[in-house]
């Protein structure tokens, strides 16, 4: 009776991140208790193993080391003009590690009846052994979750997802694309292969202790690639809900058309594109989850679609108009009227270059009128030339942070810096009655350089701005803390009060914002201290939301308990 002899396919993992030499074909001689290996080339393969159709065949000698150089040559001769810039050579081993990676993912729906070996080391005995192993034509995908301890910061956990199981990435034992578990291999598709290359390279842990940045770097590049991911409720995004300001963006295509760009601003957050229920966005390190109004988006786009003929047949999201036919009949300054009339913020116009610019400058008058109760009362005269400019239209331009309006001529008047500068503030916060604006003195400060000295002393007294360049040296004492507060104000809190004391002399409102915890109860306790000893007879009254009452009511009787509390809650009827 002759040798046992069996044909087989030896797989060397070890071999596969060298993109060669990781497939060979052997062998196996048993006489009894003794085995022997005899090598044999890939054309005697279709001999040795009868069994195997074509496809199987075919995927088998793509991985061969000859098939490989021969694809890696051809490589070198399609890439040899790649820009100097970039590494030729782990570019081509990259395309090779793919090219590898497609044809494992091809040749597993043909490889069942393969007698594959692999050349492993074992774990136990930690011997390299060969044993039977194999190629699962099972698909499989990436999962992900975020976790979170005190010790360790935020961790990516990676799942292998295969149907409705999910498996421990670390549970497998990976080379390159392969995963492998009890001599059992799945294969994943090239962009899972990347995504996992991505994350090694990117080391998540460093960014464990800082949830921005693995909220930045790390979560949204995986959801942007379309994986499932648990965030685990490890971040806490601020909600916005707010119904949206509309704004259009105004470009210019090609020097030959104007594009008009649809978007809206959520409480200072500008989207665009097509509509999702909600969006996530980052804003100075701050995570926000905006929920969108579906039908004030919808309606934006809409009326755009209105205004001209060709719009209608125009369905990216974003219109066209050329240059000529956005002047025929004053269309786009119609346009650009109506938009601000209905409060449409317009974006872009001092951007244009080739879209014509006027000539001429901002003639500006303005007249004072009278300043009584702490309110300035002026009229402003606006001019390109001879096109008087109303003062609600330059308002709505100047809240909408624009340096340029719209003329009849169809022409692009600019505001300059230096006009912006010295009219921008005051018109923006008037309120507009005609031709007269009202505004705070207050407001006013930064604009005395447009008034005659008799006119400023009345805005503002010289005393008053004395008591203001004083304020603002550190270590200076403008008024001294009312003796009615039993506390020693730190020297910020100090600042604060005196800053709510010196708006209240000329008759402004204010709004004292910081940091939880650094007392502004107080500070206000002590300007309210302060306006009693100058007026007994003064009454205060303090709205809060009811959970804070008496929070309130407690820093009253600890630093200013002279004062007699009442507290009114509950429902109006």
């Amino acid at each position: 009776m002759g040798p046992d002899r069996k044909p087989l396919i030896l797989f060397t993992p070890k071999y596969l991140k060298d993109g060669f030499g990781f497939l060979s074909f052997t062998t196996v001689i048993r006489k009894g208790n003794y085995i022997e290996y005899e090598g044999f080339k890939y054309l005697e393969l279709r001999k040795k193993l009868p069994m195997l159709n074509e496809a199987a065949l075919e995927c088998i000698k793509l991985l061969t080391d000859q098939s490989l150089e021969e694809h890696q040559k051809s490589l070198n001769k399609v890439l040899k003009n790649v820009p100097s810039g970039r590494d030729l050579e782990a570019l081509i081993h990259k395309k090779i590690t793919r090219h590898i990676n497609e044809t494992f993912l091809e040749g597993i729906k043909h490889w069942q009846n393969v007698p594959w070996y692999h050349y492993v080391v074992d774990a136990e005995s930690k011997k390299q052994i060969k044993c039977a192993c194999y190629f699962l034509n099972d698909k499989v995908k990436l999962k992900f979750k975020v976790e979170f301890d005190d010790k360790n910061g935020l961790q990516l956990i990676v799942f292998v997802a295969q149907g409705n199981l999910n498996y421990l990435l670390n549970d497998f034992r990976r080379v390159k694309f392969l995963l492998e578990h009890k001599h059992q291999y799945f294969v994943l598709a090239p962009n899972d292969f990347a995504t996992l290359e991505w994350l090694e390279e990117l080391q998540t842990e460093k960014f464990a202790f800082r949830s921005k940045e693995f909220l930045l770097r790390v979560v949204w590049p995986l959801e942007e690639k379309g994986y499932s991911l648990d965030r685990n409720d490890c971040f806490k995004a601020q909600v916005i809900s707010t119904p949206p300001q509309a704004m259009v963006l105004i470009n210019e295509i090609s020097s030959t058309f104007l594009q008009f760009i649809p978007c809206w601003n959520y409480e200072g957050i500008r989207l665009e594109g097509a509509w999702q229920a909600s969006t996530e966005v980052q804003r100075q390190g701050d995570l926000y989850l905006v929920h969108r109004d579906k039908e004030a988006e919808s309606g934006l786009i809409q009326s755009i679609k209105k205004k001209h003929p060709t719009f209608s047949n125009q369905f990216n999201g974003n219109f066209f108009i050329h240059f000529e036919e956005a002047k025929k009949r004053n269309w786009f300054f119609n346009l650009y009227q109506e938009w601000l009339d209905q409060g449409i913020q317009l974006l872009g116009l001092d951007l244009l270059e080739h879209f014509r610019y006027s000539a001429l400058k901002a003639e500006t008058k303005l007249l004072w009128i009278k300043s009584e109760d702490g309110i300035t009362t002026f009229e402003l005269d606006v001019r390109f030339g001879t096109e008087k400019i109303k003062n609600k239209e330059l308002q709505k331009v100047i809240q909408a942070g624009q340096k340029s309006i719209f003329l009849e001529d169809n022409t692009i008047g600019v505001l300059s810096d230096e006009w912006l500068n010295t009219y921008a503030l005051m018109i923006k916060h008037s309120k507009i009655k005609g031709e007269q604006l009202e505004i705070s003195n207050w407001l006013l400060q930064s604009n005395l350089q447009v008034f005659d000295s008799g006119q400023k002393e009345e805005l503002i007294p010289e005393q008053w701005q004395s008591k203001w360049r004083q304020w603002q040296e550190v270590g200076t004492e403008v008024y001294p803390v009312p003796g009615q507060v039993k506390a020693d104000l730190r020297p910020y809190q100090r600042k604060g009060f005196e800053w709510m004391a010196l708006l209240s002399e000329i008759g402004s409102g204010a709004c004292l914002a910081d940091d939880m915890g650094l007392g502004k109860t107080l500070q206000t306790i002590s300007f309210l201290c302060w306006l009693n000893e100058m007026n007994p007879d003064y009454r205060f009254m303090i709205v809060c939301p009811s959970s804070l009452i008496y929070n309130w009511r407690a820093e009253f009787e600890k630093f200013a308990p002279h004062f007699g509390i009442r507290i009114f809650k509950g429902g109006v009827n």
